[in-house]
């Protein structure tokens, strides 16, 4: 039973990077953001903006993937 608990684990580690990796996409963007709001001028309001932006999006994202996280359960530990 720990053997199948483990690979298990393991499946649904994979599912959710794969599943994470446009959160990580968003994050570079917002990092150059970040280095842009450290500007003075109007490439401090673009950084800011793209950050904020980023940010809104990163959390509906995250709220999507939470609320998928169930099913992921349900399809990868059932089989």
């Amino acid at each position: 039973m720990t053997g199948a608990a483990t690979w298990c684990g393991f499946k649904l580690a994979v599912v959710y990077l794969v599943w994470a990796l446009p959160l990580i996409m968003v994050g570079v963007p917002m990092a150059v953001g970040g280095v842009m709001a450290d500007s003075d001028g109007s490439v401090q309001m673009l950084g800011v903006t793209i950050m904020v932006g980023a940010s809104c999006l990163m959390m509906v994202y995250g709220i999507f993937i939470t609320l998928l996280t169930p099913g992921f359960h349900s399809l990868v530990c059932t089989r």
